[in-house]
């Protein structure tokens, strides 16, 4: 039988008796923190996040990139902002919105009459039929209020949007984003 018995006062240093044998042992912390096996800590999964803006609507694109900043540090967020050179977009567009599991899209006045986003939300909302409902859309008003073109307003109409109106509304959006 083995027993070790820590010293009263000196906390690094220890006596241990194995059958008739005593030992005194200096414990080295640093060596006993790396040795003691740790738990593993299971992270939550990282969802995928699409995010799709007009690029050439400066505000859209200023707040895609804070709301792409502060999602990044717990989910995989992917714009078309990184993709590379040479990249088939039109492709690497369908894959990555395939593959998400929600589509945030920023709509503001200029963006809600782009002939791209709308087909863009089109597409979003055709693999969300074939797909159980995945990927979500979260549509985004910015500082846009008019009712939507018809084409959007069929894929859009029936979900709930959130609204961001000026730079002091950021920090509810992102907060209402990661909770989605």
């Amino acid at each position: 039988e083995r027993v070790l018995a820590f010293h009263p006062t000196e906390p690094l240093l220890a006596t241990c008796m194995d059958g008739g044998t005593i030992s005194i042992l200096e414990l080295d912390l640093q060596t006993l923190l790396r040795s003691t096996p740790q738990p593993e800590v299971e992270k939550p999964e990282q969802a995928r996040i699409f995010i799709s803006y007009l690029y050439s609507a400066e505000l859209d694109e200023q707040l895609a990139q804070q709301v792409t900043q502060a999602l990044s540090k717990y989910h995989r967020v992917f714009t078309a902002r990184d993709m590379v050179a040479g990249e088939d977009w039109q492709r690497r567009i369908e894959k990555e919105i395939r593959e998400s599991d929600y589509l945030i899209i920023f709509l503001s006045a200029q963006s809600a009459r782009s002939q791209g986003i709308a087909a863009e939300v089109r597409m979003m909302h055709e693999l969300a039929q074939q797909q159980g409902g995945r990927p979500k859309i979260l549509p985004v008003r910015v500082a846009y209020r008019e009712p939507f073109s018809r084409e959007l307003g069929h894929f859009l109409n029936h979900i709930q949007w959130a609204v961001w109106d000026t730079p002091s509304d950021t920090p509810r959006l992102i907060e209402q984003l990661n909770r989605a």
